[in-house]
């Protein structure tokens, strides 16, 4: 009869019991054979032991190595010295013994008579080394010791001593005697140790149980990357479905390609429990957290943002790789807007819709407030606050349009602190969901000093209006702004070179006498953006080209908007924004018709007194009159180089 349900356990650092059944069909079965070899190498068919009579059913092989993984196969022996085939395997690992143990291949430790208990005292030590070129990988698969009593020291290199320890263990995973017993250890160089101090005896604990794998990847810290998603779909970690790269933070912004709002539909995903982890959020990455996702997971609702992004972060440890995730996302605006306000007085109240009753569901309120003084700061103080937590929001930011600088974005049920502005104007918005909600919120508005006021810009005649069509405020990133410098810059460049006559005569009237050679080479540099405001579905930028001949750091003149707008509308600038900016970029340019003397807009209070160069410029002028008006030279522009503000997003 042959056998069947070979089993193998073992019993010591050197010996494993080897069982099996015995077989129904009767074939005169005189003994045994019992193979055994360490698993992942060749099977050696001349390793084995022999034991004779047709219903022995167990036998103990030994002289076996410690803390060595074995596997095992059983075969009956017939007369005429047949055999019948092997049954098996059954993989069995030999425990350890104590004294000091050399290990350098991947395994198995653990403690003499695991999971049965261990013996003490007595003081188990084992060395791990790996290959020059690679480090050890511990992963504790099993602790459980007295704790505070008896000790797992692990530590780094080959001197078993306090300074190159990295951890003490004690106790379970539930009841963690020192510091939390961890998943893995990686060893930060070639050597690991391990040292196992029992102070008696027992039966009561199992004790530890690790696997040792040489890994090529060491500790470190990955460098931290972003990037902007704008095209919605399918969105995976590198690798997907296969496994994910070790070693890595990743950032993405999955951006609505217009004004609206972000949803995740599906999530799922397998990663290293605890070690590798998956983060999504709103706003600035690492603010605003709305899920946190590790191990195994699936996604059981929507996500939406109450804003225009999501931000989703990907870190992967220097070990153990998984499949990582895969999402689906899409933007929407599904908002129903509760009205527009602007609020230009020096003080107010604003209120969700039916305060203190609970506020409609499906609603878009927004706020601007614009204080009489450009010296002035908003600042809202809060009476009441009651939103339904991640779902309902209030945004609050400084600027004129939304989305626009940001500041916070509200939710939840504690009440905020003071918020100011960063100017003189800010904008509220509050956006609820489908259902649920709560009494909303109560706030007073009023304006406080600012410490820095602004000094007004005379930037108005020389600007114009660079119109991008279908676009909102927030597409003008601070990486778009920056190629949109250098396709007008490149464009003006190119214009001039072809018509130099018209570019110099220009110039030529409006740079010092003392310039030097006129060289009209644009740079991104020359570019200022100086405001934005969305216009219906297009996005109005208030710009300024600063004339590249003058060498007087401390007085910058315009290039007349004419020329702006002529050599920004030829068919070849165009092609050029295009291929900077992307297919399909459509705008169009035209002279900002505002009046110079006030502030932007012809509506902001004029500027706080004179600068000194201004004061000089006055002395110097009343000696000049009769020389000005002979010659007609015509100065239109002065300002101090600092005082027109560029837009960062």
């Amino acid at each position: 009869m042959n056998v069947r349900d070979v089993t193998a356990s073992p019993i010591s650092s050197t010996e494993v019991q080897v069982t099996w059944m015995l077989s129904n069909i009767t074939c005169n079965v005189y003994g045994y054979k019992i193979y055994y070899g360490i698993q992942g190498e060749p099977f050696d068919i001349t390793q084995f032991h022999l034991v004779y009579g047709g219903n022995i059913t167990s036998l103990t092989v030994s002289s076996l190595t410690p803390s060595m993984p074995y596997e095992f196969h059983v075969a009956a022996l017939i007369p005429d010295r047949l055999e019948l085939p092997k049954i098996g395997p059954a993989n069995a690992t030999t425990y350890s013994e104590c004294g000091r143990i050399v290990v350098d291949k991947d395994g198995m430790i653990m403690n003499a008579d695991y999971p049965n208990g261990y013996a003490g005292p007595e003081t188990c030590e084992w060395l791990i080394s790996a290959p020059s070129d690679q480090y050890v990988l511990l992963q504790i698969l099993d602790f459980d010791t007295r704790a505070g009593a008896d000790f797992v020291v692990i530590g780094s290199g080959l001197d078993f001593s306090t300074e190159t320890t990295l951890y003490v263990l004690s106790g379970s995973r539930a009841n963690a005697g020192t510091s939390p017993i961890p998943a893995k250890v990686l060893s930060p160089g070639q050597h690991l140790w391990i040292s196992f101090k029992t102070s008696e005896a027992t039966l009561d604990h199992a004790g530890f149980q690790m696997a040792v794998t040489m890994v090529t990847q060491g500790p470190g810290t990955p460098e931290r990357q972003y990037e902007e998603i704008t095209e919605e779909g399918t969105f995976t970690s590198p690798g997907w479905p296969d496994n994910h790269p070790n070693l890595v933070d990743l950032t993405w912004t999955l951006m609505a390609p217009k004004t609206g709002r972000v949803r995740i539909t599906s999530l799922e995903g397998i990663l290293e429990s605890d070690y590798d982890t998956l983060t999504i959020g709103y706003g600035n990455p690492d603010s605003s957290v709305l899920g946190f996702y590790t191990g195994d997971f699936k996604l059981d609702e929507t996500l939406e943002s109450p804003t225009y992004n999501f931000w989703v972060r990907f870190q992967a440890d220097e070990t153990v790789s998984s499949k990582g995730f895969t999402l689906y996302w899409e933007s929407f605006d599904d908002q129903e807007s509760c009205g527009t306000q602007e609020l230009l007085e020096g003080s107010g109240t604003v209120m969700s819709p039916n305060y203190p009753q609970p506020y409609p569901d499906n609603q878009e309120c927004t706020w601007y407030i614009r204080l009489p003084s450009m010296n002035h700061l908003v600042r809202i103080e809060f009476t009441a606050f009651s939103l339904e937590e991640n779902h309902d929001f209030l945004v609050v930011g400084t600027g004129k349009t939304v989305n626009e600088e940001v500041i916070a974005i509200l939710t939840g049920g504690s009440l905020p602190a003071p918020i100011d502005s960063a100017s003189y104007r800010m904008w509220l918005q509050f956006k609820t969901d489908e259902s649920f909600s709560a009494t909303g919120f109560s706030l007073e508005y009023s304006s406080i000093d600012n410490p820095e006021p602004p000094t007004p810009y005379n930037e108005i005649t020389d600007s114009v209006i660079f119109i991008v069509e279908d676009e909102p405020v927030g597409w003008f990133t601070p990486t778009r702004q920056q190629d949109l410098a250098t396709g007008i810059a490149t464009s003006m460049t190119d214009y001039c070179m072809d018509r130099s006559d018209t570019c110099e005569e220009m110039a030529s009237v409006r740079r010092r006498r003392d310039a030097g050679i006129l060289q009209l080479t644009f740079s991104a540099e020359d570019v200022e953006f100086l405001d934005t405001v969305a216009v219906e579905d297009d996005l109005h930028i208030t710009m300024w080209v600063g004339n590249p001949s003058m060498v007087d750091e401390d007085i910058v003149l315009g290039i007349e908007p004419e020329i702006v707008q002529t050599s920004l509308m030829e068919e070849t600038s165009q092609a050029t924004l295009e291929e900077i900016m992307g297919e399909g970029f459509a705008y169009s340019v035209t002279p900002n018709a505002l009046t110079p003397t006030n502030g932007p807009g012809g509506t902001e209070p004029p500027s706080q007194g004179l600068e000194p160069w201004a004061i000089s410029l006055i002395v110097v002028a009343s000696f000049a009159v009769v020389l000005a008006a002979v010659v007609g030279l015509e100065v239109r522009h002065r300002r101090k180089k600092g005082n027109c503000r560029q837009l960062m997003g």
